[in-house]
């Protein structure tokens, strides 16, 4: 339910807040018979003096003879203020306004605020004629009674009018409220302090928003220049590749820097030179480019490419030593990665990836030829870890050691529950026995 609706759901409620059975309910509570057609008064509950004409409900009633004497003896401009005064609170609503029975909201028309304005006109001309205090003594109490209702509906239907138009105002006010601030909208960006104002609106309303525009603007036009920019850079960059690829030819390209070296479009032109898809992130391009070569072991030794899989294999490298006569010194734990690559070579195994590739790669080589841990040049690179203990000079043979003596069992008696329970026996003992 949106802010303009409150109004007429406020009109219907309090419309059907006075029915027929809101109006019984409450003679029940006052001690009036409402079960048989004409409801009857009970005198000893009231008086004469609430019977008063200005209750609407009182013309359902039958009203004591004393009504009409009690009316025609009080002035009708006397009368008239009374009646406001006491029934200011307990107005019968009129009929429902436009806005009560639509489901749309009201609009206010040029032809009701006519028929209003005639409706006033009508009252005041009524109410201001000498005919109407001349006819209205003439009058009985029920046709009084009717007018004054009557009235009350015009006047009930011209405020609930009135209600209805300063409640549309209140909603137009509050809509272009909320318009202006979506025109000048302070939202926060991410990582920054400043403001976000729409500038591409037809109206900015403040001069902080003004300047806020125009300064968010410099920024826009600004980032938008180095965009331009790096995008020109770029488009640069890829002309001066093809160039060079035509210039060199597929195949001809001389790589000089280990793979892990290479930068993203050292490792395009490793692909093209290859004639290998060249598209992906940097780790895709190095495993297509590893299948690639496993593929084709013998591109390995190509002067093209030897230099990927290893800084020493580069040509102004110097030269390793013959495969298998290198002694290795240090721990397997503590070789860095060159000397892993060597011991690789040494081994006959690929000497290509990272540490832990090659670590795996090499204990794996020594799982499957167990007689290689024993071989003097890679003893040293798996230390047998021995047990701390005493000498073996230091032990006495079992035979040696001396036995107790009875003095030493009987000092030392066994904690066994069943020993315990048979008595202390000792070797003294049994020879007495």
């Amino acid at each position: 339910m949106t802010i303009r609706d409150v109004p007429r759901v406020y009109m219907v409620t309090r419309n059907q807040a006075f029915k027929t059975e809101t109006i019984q309910k409450a003679f029940h509570r006052s001690g009036i018979d409402v079960s048989s057609g004409s409801p009857q008064v009970d005198r000893k509950a009231f008086t004469d003096k609430d019977f008063a004409p200005s209750v609407a409900s009182s013309t359902l009633l039958d009203l004591p003879s004393s009504t009409l004497s009690l009316i025609n003896g009080t002035p009708v401009s006397e009368h008239d203020t009374d009646m406001d005064s006491e029934d200011e609170d307990h107005r019968l609503p009129g009929p429902l306004a436009p806005s009560d029975t639509e489901d749309e909201d009201y609009v206010p028309d040029t032809s009701d605020s006519d028929q209003s304005d005639d409706e006033t006109t009508d009252i005041t001309t009524l109410f201001s004629s000498p005919t109407f205090h001349h006819d209205i003594k003439s009058m009985d109490a029920n046709k009084l009674c009717d007018m004054i209702s009557d009235a009350k509906d015009i006047v009930d239907n011209l405020q609930s009018f009135t209600d209805n138009t300063r409640s549309h105002i209140v909603v137009l006010g509050n809509y272009a409220k909320k318009l202006k601030g979506q025109l000048n909208a302070k939202k926060r960006r991410k990582g920054g302090k400043d403001r976000t104002v729409n500038v591409y609106a037809s109206i900015t309303t403040s001069a902080e928003g003004r300047a806020a525009a125009e300064e968010q603007a410099k920024e826009r036009a600004e980032r938008k220049e180095k965009t331009q920019q790096k995008q020109h850079q770029r488009e640069a960059h890829a002309v001066s590749v093809c160039k060079l690829r035509e210039e060199i030819g597929r195949g001809n390209m001389v790589f000089k820097q280990p793979m892990s070296k290479l930068n993203s479009q050292d490792l395009r032109n490793v692909c093209w030179n290859l004639d290998i898809l060249e598209t992906g992130t940097r780790s895709i391009m190095v495993g297509r480019i590893n299948d690639h070569f496993d593929l084709h072991p013998l591109l390995r030794n190509d002067s093209h490419y030897v230099a990927l899989f290893s800084a020493r294999n580069a040509p102004d490298a110097p030269a390793r030593m013959e495969r298998g006569t290198r002694t290795f010194t240090e721990p397997f734990a503590k070789l860095k990665v060159p000397d892993l690559q060597d011991l690789c070579y040494h081994l006959s195994l690929d000497e290509s990836g990272l540490k832990p590739a090659l670590l795996k790669r090499i204990r794996s080589h020594f799982d499957g030829n167990n007689t290689l841990v024993l071989d003097p040049r890679y003893a040293v690179l798996f230390p047998r870890k021995r047990k701390q203990g005493p000498d073996v000079d230091e032990v006495s043979p079992p035979s040696q050691r001396p036995r107790l003596s009875a003095q030493s069992q009987q000092a030392f008696p066994s904690p066994s529950p069943t020993r315990n329970a048979l008595g202390d026996i000792t070797p003294a003992r049994v020879n007495n026995a």
